[in-house]
This record gives structure tokens, sequence and C-alpha cells, in this order.
């Protein structure tokens, strides 16, 4: 899970840096730490909508209408 933070803080200062007219792939560390980056990303995202949104769907569905 740590490389997945890192790589989402890298993203968000990709993204800082474009704002403020930087070098493109200044954050990356050139186009291949951006390709890994973005991989490492995308996979967190489907690890969280394959395994972690159904387990809590199946969990607020488990709980009683008073809680929901």
């Amino acid at each position: 899970m740590v490389p997945n933070v890192r790589h989402q803080a890298f993203w968000e200062a990709s993204v800082a840096a474009k704002s403020a007219r930087l070098v493109e792939d200044r954050w990356w560390g050139g186009s291949t730490g951006r390709r890994r980056g973005i991989r490492s990303y995308r996979g967190l995202v489907r690890h969280f909508l394959e395994d972690v949104e159904p387990r809590l769907n199946a969990y607020v569905a488990s709980l009683p209408d008073s809680l929901v």
C-alpha cells in the first residue's frame, strides 16, 4: 500500500507542477516513471472497485434501516 500512496502523492504533485507550468514529467523522473505511476494508480483504483467497494456495499446492506 505504501508504494500506491507514494505514487498518488507524486501524481498530485505532477498536477500542481503542470498548473505551475514546470517541465513535463518533472515529478515522475521522466516518462518511464510516469507510466509506472499511472499503472500503479490504476491498480489501486481497480482494487478499490473490485474488492473494497463490494465489501462496503455488503456491510451497508447488512445494517439495520435505522442506521442507514
